[in-house]
């Protein structure tokens, strides 16, 4: 073969090639333009448990836009692909809380189904339109040297434009009672240029001397094959707009709950201390009346024994702080425990204390109770502070007359004491609890609701506790006072400390 020839030959194959190369196939949708963005514009799930129903062909009855362009036809797509890519994009950018797909004939039968596995909604998807059009042909000057060879080469080089046109309409129903929360009809599109093979071979008419081509006739297999290049790339627009529609969905109001942390201390690691007996007694009957008849709160964390340590004590705060979707109404802290009076300030002890540096001083339980997120922040204390034979002693310095500041000049926190600062708790045997929790348990059962509104306040608990307590101490010690004391503003002394039943 003459070397003339053989170097034309290579020039068309070359021209061919690069002229020829049609539309590759998408990225992957986590990966393409504006992908990373839109996740990281949305750090967390809607709080919702979602179950997709099957996509809906609903060409039949329901048409929303034509073809564009001077050729275009409506493409039959596969549903159950679609439904499958929408599923994998809601998951992949972790839309939901859960998600799961259900199969069902109908949307009655879906809602029932979603119901069943304990759905909050129902997400349906109807497939409106799926078009595919031909938009302009050949461009580029490679066309035009190609033809000067040949203008069967020119068609082989020429790529032609077809754009798909892809609209969903997507539908959330809350199952329970199969209202519209959300609905929106999204559109996704895109434009490829596609070669030979991904275009559908066909008849050409030439205009101009051949030097640019047009489309001669189109039938469904064309059309078809271009949608199946096309289309991947107007789903994946249709994905992303979607994803970013749905994050504008309205989150549910969060859940209204009331929690309690409750520690039962008898024996502290710090040996001067005095050794209780009724401590962890008090702690669970306080628990079981939370629990079972005097209030409404939600979860009530009993801290007795080798969990009612200081660490475990932090770790339940922070578990209960950290909740997600929750709003905190009451946050209460109980403790039943060894106190002290060290060197001018207030501890409370722990079976993990070994000396002052390991106890928890009033202020820093002020502090982690302060740091809930509440509506209303509670201390109760049923502990002391000094006196000989009580629940409190004073280990070094004298006996410190007065609460910190931090808990008297506070108006987020109010802080129930089994006794004043300087004072003793006392407990006793044929009540099996201490004074102040025997009287803390009838009290909260309805009689310290004074003014009948269903809320025990913190100051309707201490006006009640005062005279019960101070006078049975009275009675049954030698010289001993105890009486119950509010520490907290006069704004915080309205703070609920349960609400009756």
């Amino acid at each position: 073969m003459p070397r003339r020839s053989l170097l034309l030959i290579a020039l068309i194959l070359a021209l061919t090639v690069a002229g020829g190369c049609g539309a590759t196939a998408p990225v992957k949708l986590t990966e393409a333009p504006g992908a990373s963005q839109l996740r990281s514009s949305h750090e967390r799930p809607l709080r919702y448990s979602v179950a997709f129903a099957p996509v809906v062909d609903e060409f039949a009855v329901r048409r929303t836009r034509k073809p564009e362009g001077e050729h275009g036809a409506v493409v039959k797509a596969d549903t159950g692909a679609l439904r499958a890519e929408i599923a994998q994009a809601l998951r992949d950018f972790e839309v939901f809380e859960e998600l799961q797909t259900i199969d069902a004939s109908d949307e009655a039968l879906a809602l029932e189904l979603a119901r069943n596995e304990g759905a909050d909604l129902l997400l349906t998807a109807s497939l409106v339109r799926y078009n595919v059009a031909y938009d302009h042909g050949t461009r580029g000057g490679g066309t035009v040297i190609v033809w000067l060879f040949s203008p069967w080469l020119s068609w082989l080089v020429g790529d032609e434009v077809y754009s798909a046109d892809i609209g969903i309409l997507m539908t959330l129903k809350r199952t329970t009672n199969s209202s519209i929360l959300w609905q929106k009809l999204i559109d996704g599109k895109a434009s490829r240029e596609l070669d030979d093979i991904q275009r559908g071979l066909k008849t050409h008419e030439y205009f101009i001397g051949s030097i640019l081509t047009g489309a001669g006739s189109f039938d469904e297999s064309n059309y078809q094959k271009a949608a199946a290049v096309v289309g991947p790339h107007a789903m994946q627009d249709l994905q992303l707009k979607l994803i970013d529609e749905m994050y504008k969905i309205p989150q549910p109001p969060p859940e209204k709950k009331s929690f309690a942390i409750v520690v039962g201390v008898n024996k502290s690691g710090v040996p001067l201390l005095p050794k209780l007996k009724y401590a962890q007694a008090d702690a669970t009957g306080f628990a079981d009346l939370l629990k079972n008849s005097a209030s409404d709160y939600s979860e009530v964390k009993l801290l007795t024994g080798e969990v009612a340590t200081l660490k475990d004590l932090r770790g339940a705060v922070e578990e209960f702080s950290a909740r997600e979707h929750i709003e905190i109404i009451d946050f209460m802290v109980y403790f039943a425990g060894p106190g002290a009076s060290v060197g001018g300030k207030h501890y409370l002890a722990f079976p993990d204390s070994t000396d002052a540096n390991s106890m928890l001083t009033l202020e820093e339980l002020h502090s982690l109770v302060e740091g809930v997120q509440a509506k209303n922040r509670v201390i109760v204390l049923d502990t002391g502070f000094a006196g000989e034979g009580s629940r409190g002693l004073v280990l070094s310095g004298p006996a410190i007359q007065v609460f910190p500041k931090a808990l008297t000049e506070n108006a987020s926190v109010a802080t129930v004491s089994s006794c004043g600062a300087s004072q003793g708790g006392h407990e006793f045997e044929k009540l099996g609890h201490g004074v102040f929790t025997s009287q803390l348990i009838k009290a909260l059962a309805g009689p310290a609701d004074i003014d009948a509104d269903k809320a025990v306040s913190a100051e309707e608990l201490v006006t009640f506790l005062e005279w019960p307590v101070e006078r049975y101490v009275r009675d049954n010690t030698i010289g001993q006072l105890q009486k119950p004391a509010l520490a907290c503003t006069e704004k915080a002394a309205g703070t609920v400390i349960v609400r009756i039943k």
